[in-house]
């Protein structure tokens, strides 16, 4: 490894340090944005925490989601989405549009949490500024509130999660409060539900 990656890795490692150091916030458990409306009779929970700047996050959603998503059936679930800002400026750029999708058109949120990851997945050489504005009006979204600063300050969000939840990678997903080892390993998911 030559010194310019020594020096980017040990930059990343730094900065990502930082981040978490000083944008810790008490964990509270409305940071998690439902997709579905509040259950009090769900008996798990399914949490998939993500950056859009990851591909195997867009995977997961295009693969494994939908199986998840099919547990209803057999499960009482609620399950909540997070998006995180780790990975890059269009992360948080991402992430600060997603918060605001699901307060502001929660009927719509999965549709379009799909559509964009499976985009980010298949499209190359996509013009973000360009792609966010052309799926906004797909959607019939106001851009205006779309492109809001959220309520919620994402860094600090982020860092919170990282640490409270010790996310080392994403994707992750948290069943009934434990992290799976193998986000994309469908029994392990299966296992941690109560019947």
């Amino acid at each position: 490894m030559n010194k310019n990656n020594k020096k980017i890795i040990v930059t990343f490692i730094v900065l990502f340090s930082f981040l978490a150091l000083f944008l810790v916030i008490k964990f509270d458990d409305k940071l998690f944005s439902k997709n579905t409306e509040q259950n009090d009779e769900s008996e798990n929970n399914i949490s998939f925490v993500f950056d859009y700047s990851c591909p195997w996050c867009s995977v997961w959603m295009e693969e494994v989601y939908p199986e998840v998503n099919s547990l209803q059936n057999d499960y009482n679930i609620d399950f909540t989405i997070q998006s995180l800002a780790i990975l890059n400026d269009d992360s948080l750029t991402l992430a600060k549009i997603d918060n605001n999708v699901k307060t502001h058109y929660p009927d719509d949120y999965i549709e379009y949490l799909s559509k964009v990851l499976s985009d980010l997945l298949h499209e190359e050489d996509l013009d973000l500024d360009h792609y966010i504005k052309e799926t906004i009006a797909q959607f019939g979204f106001d851009q205006e509130t779309v492109l809001q600063e959220p309520d919620t300050d994402l860094n600090r969000l982020t860092s919170e999660l990282v640490e409270d939840l010790n996310i080392e990678s994403v994707p992750t997903v948290i069943v009934n409060d434990k992290k799976v080892t193998d986000p994309f390993d469908l029994k392990e998911i299966k296992e941690k539900l109560i019947k």
